[in-house]
């Protein structure tokens, strides 16, 4: 298999486990609380990574305990937002809200990396919000404040990838990981306390299944850019909206309506029309 196949196999794969774990997470929310599934998720990423904590302590040395600190509450307050809107929300509107985390880098681009924004870039964002307020369900209240909750979560995602890229991008991914499993695994307890759940077996599969995909995600990606370049991986990340799909019409009875598919294309032309100028610009 040459590297580009090898690459191609990783990210998809990080795409299924992304599908399988917010499939998870709506699944769960039926049985118990947005916090609850949080604070699971955050312990479960924690202690699949002990062992080699244990096996390896100098692999997690780190001088930035302060910046990892600021990483795991911006992830503890996006993981709860993404966690809670999922419990009503679509896992294909979760996807298409997704693609918009590049537009909100590009938005805060200008303010904390001093990067220049042309007024092409300016427009497809705009756009792009287009299509959000169409994906929007006006007539249904709840939907509509989970759908908002998914944007500050995304809001909140971009700016993680602004400090991995400007502050900590050196740091070794594990390192990033750890730290930022530990501080979010500490914040469930001090926000929810201890959430009181009553775990059958199946529930405790999942939610370690959960905690794992939570760290194989980013591992999978990592391993499919050692073999081929982001840029070329970009237009893979839309078939996660097929495979959401499926799941959703599959296991949740989930249709989707013209209104939504319209604002989901909007979506993500624009996104990709932004990569592509970005990649030429790089």
């Amino acid at each position: 298999m040459n590297n580009f196949r090898l690459g191609i196999f990783w990210f998809l794969l990080s795409l299924l486990v992304s599908a399988f774990n917010d499939s998870v997470v709506k699944y769960l929310t039926a049985y118990m609380t947005a916090e609850a599934v949080t604070q699971y998720r955050f312990i479960f990423a924690t202690l699949t990574m002990l062992p080699l904590f244990a096996l390896r302590p100098s692999l997690f040395r780190t001088n930035r305990y302060i910046l990892h600190f600021i990483r795991g509450i911006i992830l503890f307050a996006a993981m709860y937002l993404w966690c809670s809107a999922l419990s009503v929300v679509k896992i294909t509107s979760a996807t298409v809200v997704s693609f918009t985390i590049p537009i909100f880098v590009l938005i805060m681009a200008p303010i904390f990396l001093k990067e220049r924004v042309s007024v092409h870039l300016w427009t497809a964002t705009a756009v792009c919000f287009i299509g959000i307020l169409l994906i929007l369900d006006v007539g249904a209240a709840d939907y509509s404040v989970g759908i908002l909750k998914m944007l500050a979560s995304a809001a909140m995602f971009a700016s993680l990838d602004i400090i991995n890229k400007r502050v900590v991008s050196h740091e070794p991914l594990i390192v990033m990981l750890f730290y930022s499993n530990i501080v979010t695994m500490l914040l469930s307890f001090i926000f929810f306390g201890v959430t009181q759940v009553s775990l059958t077996p199946q529930l405790i599969v999942l939610l370690v299944l959960l905690g794992v995909g939570a760290n194989s995600i980013l591992f999978c990606i990592l391993k499919a850019f050692r073999y081929v370049n982001a840029s070329l991986l970009s237009p893979f990340r839309y078939l996660e909206l097929v495979i959401t799909f499926c799941i959703g019409y599959l296991f949740f009875g989930e249709l989707l309506n013209t209104q939504f598919i319209l604002g989901a294309f909007i979506i993500i032309t624009t996104t990709l029309y932004i990569a592509r100028h970005q990649r030429k610009s790089s």
